[in-house]
C-alpha cells in the first residue's frame, strides 16, 4: 500500500511499552491450544492450534465474527470453559506457570489475583441483591488483600480511579440504580482491585452506546498505561481493536488466520477474510481513525479508488454473498456502483415505467399520525427511609393506528 506522506503511517509502529521487563519475558503465552465442546455425544473443535504470547503492559485483541473462538480463549485463560468443554490439546502459561493442569482451587488463587476479568454485560455480572461497595470489595475479601486504609475508604478509591461520581454514595447503592455506562465502570473497579497483571476483557462495551463506550475504554486505557498491566481484549469491532491494541489477532472458525501488529494488520492484510473485515468496516475507509491510541489520518484509502480490492470483492473470493450478486439473483438493480478505473459514481437506469409508485417513494401526506403521544409523564417516588423504595407510573394516552 503506497505512504499517504504521513511519517508516522509510513513505517511500523514502535513496540508497547515493557516497563523495565525483557522482550522475551511474556506474562501470557498461549501454545498450539485446542478446546473442544461436546454436543449431543459429539465433540465439537471450538479453537484449532491457537498460538499467541502476550508481553508485560501490551494491549492484544483477539478479533473475529461470532463463534470464531475468542470468548473461548478467554475462558480457558480464566479457568472458567463450561462443563461441556475440554482443553484437548496446548498450553497456556502465566507468568510461567502452566494453567492446563490447575485445579479449581489452585484457579481460586489465581483468578482475580493474578488474572482479572472484566465480563461484557454488568447487569447480568452483579448481584441485584448486593450493594455496589460489597461487589467491588469482594475480589479483595476473597484474596485477603488488606491495605489498613479500611473498606469504604479502599470501595470509594477504586470507585473514584474509574471515575464515578459522588463515589461514597454509589457505593451503597444497588446495581439497578446506577446506568449501564457505571455498572460496567464497577466491574472494571472489581477487576483492578486486587492489581493483576493481566486483565481479559470479554467485549467490555458491547451494551454501551457509543459515546459511553469510547470513555469506557479511555478509562481502560489509562489505567493500563498508569499500572502497566497488560490486557487481553476480546471485540468483534475491528475499529475498537485498531483505536487500542498494540498488536490484533484475527480468528475465524477457530483458527488464527493472522496476527501481528495493528498497524501491519490494518495496512499489509494477508489474508482474504482480514481484508473483508477491513472493507466492512466503515471507520477504517475514511476519514481519522485512531491506530494503536493516536488519532491520524485513515490508513485506509476507500478501496474502489486506489485499486484495493471491495469488500465485495473480497467476499466474493471467499465464498461469501454480496450485496449485488444477492440484487441479481432477484432481478433487482443496485442503484450505484463506483468504477474502479475513474472513481466516478455510474448510476443505472431506472427500470421501465409499470405505472406502480416506486418502492422508495414518499407515502402521501394524510392527517393520520401512525402513533400518538400525548401528555407523557412519568415519576419514581422515594419514600423515606426505612419505609422501603416506592414507585409510582403515571400512564398516558396513546392513539395507535
Amino acid at each position: 500500500m503506497k505512504s499517504n506522506g504521513n511519517p508516522i503511517l509510513s513505517g511500523p509502529r514502535p513496540p508497547a511499552r515493557r516497563h523495565g521487563v525483557k522482550e522475551d519475558d511474556s506474562l501470557l503465552s498461549v501454545d498450539a491450544l485446542r478446546v473442544d465442546y461436546v454436543a449431543r455425544g459429539h465433540a465439537v473443535a471450538a479453537v484449532r492450534g491457537v498460538s499467541f504470547e502476550i508481553q508485560p503492559g501490551e494491549v492484544v485483541a483477539l478479533v473475529g465474527e461470532s463463534g470464531s473462538g475468542k470468548s473461548t480463549i478467554a475462558l480457558a485463560a480464566m479457568g472458567m470453559l463450561p462443563d461441556n468443554a475440554c482443553i484437548t490439546g496446548g498450553s497456556i502459561v502465566l507468568a510461567g506457570r502452566e494453567l492446563t493442569r490447575l485445579g479449581e482451587r489452585e484457579f481460586n488463587r489465581i483468578r482475580g489475583r493474578e488474572v482479572g476479568w472484566i465480563p461484557q454485560d454488568p447487569m447480568m455480572s452483579l448481584n441485584p441483591l448486593h450493594r455496589i461497595g460489597r461487589q467491588v470489595h469482594e475480589p479483595l475479601t476473597i484474596h485477603h488483600i488488606d491495605d489498613g486504609g479500611g473498606r469504604d475508604s479502599r470501595v470509594t478509591a477504586l470507585l473514584n480511579r474509574v471515575h464515578i461520581p459522588d463515589a461514597a454514595r454509589r457505593a451503597w447503592q444497588f446495581p439497578h440504580q446506577l446506568s449501564g455506562g457505571m455498572r460496567q465502570r464497577v466491574l472494571i473497579a472489581a477487576a483492578i482491585g486486587p492489581g493483576p497483571r493481566l486483565i481479559v476483557a470479554d467485549e467490555p462495551t458491547t451494551a454501551l452506546d457509543v459515546t459511553v463506550q469510547k470513555a469506557i475504554l479511555d478509562d481502560i486505557a489509562a489505567l493500563i498505561a498508569t499500572s502497566g498491566m497488560s490486557m487481553l481484549l476480546i471485540t468483534h469491532d475491528l475499529g475498537v481493536a485498531a483505536d487500542r491494541a498494540d498488536r490484533i489477532i484475527v480468528l475465524k472458525d477457530g483458527g488464527i488466520v493472522e496476527q501481528g501488529s495493528s498497524y501491519e494488520v490494518l495496512t499489509q492484510p494477508r489474508h482474504d477474510y482480514t481484508r473483508l473485515l477491513i472493507a466492512s468496516a466503515p471507520g477504517l475507509a475514511g476519514g481519522r481513525r485512531r491506530v494503536g491510541g493516536a488519532a491520524k489520518e485513515s490508513i485506509l484509502p476507500a478501496p474502489a479508488l486506489t485499486g484495493e480490492p471491495t469488500a465485495s470483492a473480497v467476499a466474493a473470493s471467499i465464498g461469501e454473498p454480496t450485496a449485488s450478486s444477492t440484487s441479481a439473483s432477484t432481478g433487482e438493480l443496485p442503484a450505484s456502483s463506483m468504477s474502479a478505473s475513474t472513481g466516478e459514481p455510474t448510476t443505472f437506469a431506472a427500470p421501465a415505467a409499470t405505472g406502480e409508485p416506486p418502492a422508495s417513494a414518499a407515502p402521501a401526506a394524510t392527517n393520520e399520525s401512525l402513533l400518538s403521544l400525548r401528555r407523557v409523564s412519568r415519576t419514581f417516588v422515594s419514600a423515606g427511609k426505612g419505609a422501603g423504595n416506592m414507585w409510582c407510573r403515571r400512564w398516558w394516552t396513546s392513539t395507535l393506528r
